[in-house]
């Protein structure tokens, strides 16, 4: 049951943040990039300052383990995201200077 609780409320941010959003302009794909990686940063954040779920004997090491591993799965979202709207920001300038030659 427990399981459940904490599996459910991702899930559903699965889905939510798998949505069909079409990136119509380089620049609405980086605003999207930055914004993706403001939500894993704060997501970091929450899940880094708060308590563990369970301090009840063996389960204590269980909850610290998917702790620690959510928390570096959202720096690594954020770290990605962050690459991909550099990535983009690049692409978007040499663009512009190709049409201003």
């Amino acid at each position: 049951m427990y399981e459940y609780k904490l599996f459910i409320p991702f899930l559903l941010f699965l889905l939510v943040s798998c949505s069909n959003k079409f990136v119509k302009t380089p620049e609405q794909g980086v605003e999207h990039y930055e914004s993706r990686a403001r939500h894993y940063d704060k997501l970091y954040e929450i899940h880094r300052l708060s308590p563990p779920y369970s301090s009840f004997g063996n389960n204590q090491n269980h909850s610290n383990f998917k702790n620690k591993h959510s928390i570096m799965t959202y720096q690594n979202e954020a770290h990605r995201y962050r690459r991909l709207a550099q990535k983009a920001r690049l692409e978007l300038s040499s663009d512009l200077n190709e049409t201003e030659d």
